[in-house]
């Protein structure tokens, strides 16, 4: 007869598959409104720079959306196996940095084609709108950037203090 144990740790990976949250939702609330904060404190300086009040409306209104849209995938994928949420996540993402762009060209630019014009032609607001909105999403992702390494660091903490904790344990008997 033969006894074999089986050791397997009670600590899982945090990832979609396991629940696991990508937002770095256990930083201060602060924190996580520092881009918007950003994006308020440059109100007084488009006013005082004389640019329209619609550039700073088109540079936040883009941002959110995008903030938007990317909170809800994060919280639509949770349950998904890694890959799709993965892909998922990837082809959501480079869908948001191509309609942000095309909103902001389209602000600025005006194409003509015969009877067919697309876009403002207002480079007046669009030009500082892409300027506010390049400023804010960079904080955005510093911020994100910040609780993901925060969250990591915290995992790989719990790792280290859990590990000398009792792990589950098998017994396995074997007849022979």
């Amino acid at each position: 007869m033969t006894t074999t144990d089986t050791t397997t740790p009670e600590t899982t990976e945090p990832g979609p598959a396991s629940g696991g949250s990508p937002a770095p939702t256990d930083l201060p609330r602060w924190l996580r409104a520092t881009p918007l904060l950003i994006g308020l404190a440059l109100f007084p300086l488009v006013l005082l720079a004389g640019v329209p009040i619609a550039a700073w409306l088109v540079a936040m209104g883009t941002w959110l959306a995008n903030r938007v849209a990317q909170d809800l995938v994060n919280s639509s994928v949770m349950s998904m196996p890694p890959h799709f949420a993965v892909g998922i996540a990837g082809l959501v993402m480079m869908l948001r940095v191509w309609i942000s762009a095309l909103v902001l060209f389209f602000v600025s630019a005006r194409i003509e084609a015969g009877n067919i014009a697309l876009g403002l032609g207002r480079p007046d607001i669009g030009i500082p709108a892409i300027i506010i909105f390049l400023v804010v999403l960079m904080v955005d992702v510093a911020v994100r950037g910040i609780g993901h390494l925060v969250q990591r660091s915290r995992a790989a903490q719990e790792g280290v203090s859990t590990a000398g904790t009792p792990a589950a344990t098998t017994n396995v008997t074997v007849e022979e």
